[in-house]
């Protein structure tokens, strides 16, 4: 890394090291004196090297997969210098703090792409730390993120069976118990008892038996099973193979 004899020669270059040799004159030093000016990163501080270096540290002791998410207790300069330096290299960052932490800052750092979970603020930045040494596994993070995205879906009696199929019995009850719908928690055991058909497999006609029936191969065919799949589930359609033929044969004229 070059040495710098004065500060202009730093301004285009990201954290330079200068030659402090006024200031060590001034004060009868002897020797040379350097500094080294970590502010021309992104956020302008110190913290933008110590973001960098964790995560450089973590990938060279492979502690960090490609893409593994990112969860740390942090709420002041270096949550932003983090959130970019995480973003950047393609990691989803989760910052947890306070729930009392300023609305400015939590604003911001979401306007950054960050995701914010909440400690009680009467534990502070500590439990902070706590909640954020619980690290999830890849798989429990994702099912999560999927909790969450579905927690403001309206549900009906009637969509119980699709969103059965598309989340598996254990996430539907931990939305259903989410949301607080225990109307529909109720009526569980009764779909579950009747067998629905939750895959493609588990109808009673496939690709073939549509191919035989003269509809053409390709992404159509794959639309067309998926538009009887959602019907079945409905309740709008047997699983039985006659049927199911004859609607596919109607949805091709």
């Amino acid at each position: 890394m070059p040495i710098y004899s004065n500060f202009y020669q730093t301004l285009t270059t990201a954290c330079p090291i200068v030659e402090l040799r006024g200031y060590a004159a001034a004060c009868g030093l002897k020797g040379h004196l350097y500094a080294y000016l970590d502010f021309n990163g992104p956020t302008g501080t110190a913290r933008d090297g110590l973001a960098e270096g964790m995560l450089a540290l973590a990938i060279e002791k492979k502690q960090l997969a490609p893409g593994q998410p990112i969860i740390e207790a942090a709420s002041g300069p270096f949550a932003t210098a983090l959130t970019l330096a995480s973003l950047t290299a393609g990691h989803p960052i989760v910052l947890v703090m306070p729930e009392d932490a300023p609305a400015l800052r939590q604003e911001y750092l979401l306007r950054l792409g960050a995701q914010i979970r909440h400690s009680p603020a009467r534990s502070g930045l500590a439990g902070a730390r706590a909640l954020a040494s619980l690290k999830p596994s890849r798989a429990l993070y994702s099912q999560v993120l999927a909790l969450t995205a579905a927690a403001g879906e309206d549900i009906s009696r009637a969509e119980l069976p699709l969103w059965l199929a598309r989340l598996g019995e254990t996430q539907l009850r931990r939305l259903l118990t989410l949301q607080g719908r225990d109307d529909l928690l109720s009526c569980l055991p009764a779909l579950l008892a009747q067998h629905p058909p939750l895959t493609l497999g588990e109808l009673q006609i496939n690709g073939r038996d549509l191919t035989a029936a003269g509809l053409p191969a390709g992404a159509e065919l794959g639309r067309t099973l998926n538009a009887l799949h959602r019907r079945v589930l409905l309740g709008e359609l047997s699983n039985e193979r006659g049927a199911l033929l004859a609607a596919a044969t109607k949805m091709k004229t």
